[in-house]
């Protein structure tokens, strides 16, 4: 495991790599149908517990999937969009109309229990024990995390076949390079242990298959089974953030 952490950590750059064509759903259709799965639970989540003027921090954003479905459901919030690569977080630049915050996810550039909800679709990339640390950090008694990731049971199937890391997406360039990518799934059961270890309880847990994405778009590399799992985690109200 320690060498399998070395080496996640080495790619972290190969995200600003890809980020020119990250968003090309004719070249990488999983990525496109996995952040429509994510959207789906997401808009879910927001539509039930988004109040009005709450301040939300977006990690790993790249385009946003925060600022449409915030403006699709018209609930006034105060946005924070941050990503570690500017790369990533430029893409369709145009459409962001919060704040753009070059940040890490593993270390926020936001105040202590400062957030009303943090949301992190597909965080796969970051799933690690300093990431939900400083959820509950910058969270404020009662805030809640928006996590979705590619499921175990998809991540675990294909990349045995495939025979990529356990801990790594691979994506094909049109360049003709492959790259790895951290790619941090876990099963259910880790997943919540996870959570719950930074001090945060799991309200709610969603699994969506492939039937959530039109049969005429969905990548090949889809499964029957679940391909996007949702975590809905909450920091307590009695809850003091470690400054």
């Amino acid at each position: 495991m320690k060498s399998m952490v070395t080496a996640v950590k080495s790619w972290l750059s190969s995200y600003s790599e890809i980020a020119t064509e990250y968003y090309d759903e004719r070249r990488h259709p999983t990525c496109a149908n996995f952040r429509a799965a994510s959207a789906f639970i997401l808009r879910t989540w927001l539509r039930s517990f988004l109040k009005r003027n709450s301040v939300i921090v977006e990690t790993g954003a790249g385009a946003s999937v925060a600022l449409e479905l915030i403006q699709d459901l018209r609930v006034p919030a105060a946005l924070i969009v941050s990503d570690r690569s500017p790369a990533m977080l430029n893409q369709r630049h145009e459409f962001i109309s919060g704040t753009c915050l070059v940040s890490d996810a593993e270390q926020l550039a936001v105040r202590s229990a400062s957030v009303d909800a943090i949301l992190a679709s597909l965080g796969d990339p970051y799933n690690t024990s300093t990431f939900w640390r400083e959820c509950s950090r910058v969270l404020r008694p009662g805030g809640r995390v928006f996590f979705t990731t590619p499921s175990f049971e998809w991540a675990r199937s294909f990349r045995n076949e495939s025979g990529a890391p356990p801990m790594a997406a691979e994506f094909e360039l049109a360049d003709g390079r492959a790259l790895f990518v951290p790619s941090l799934v876990l099963s259910p059961t880790e997943q919540v242990a996870l959570i719950r270890s930074a001090g945060l309880n799991v309200g709610q847990e969603r699994h969506v298959d492939c039937e959530v994405i039109p049969r005429t778009r969905r990548s090949p590399k889809l499964r029957t089974g679940a391909i996007v799992s949702g975590y809905l985690a909450e920091l307590s109200l009695a809850s003091n953030a470690a400054s």
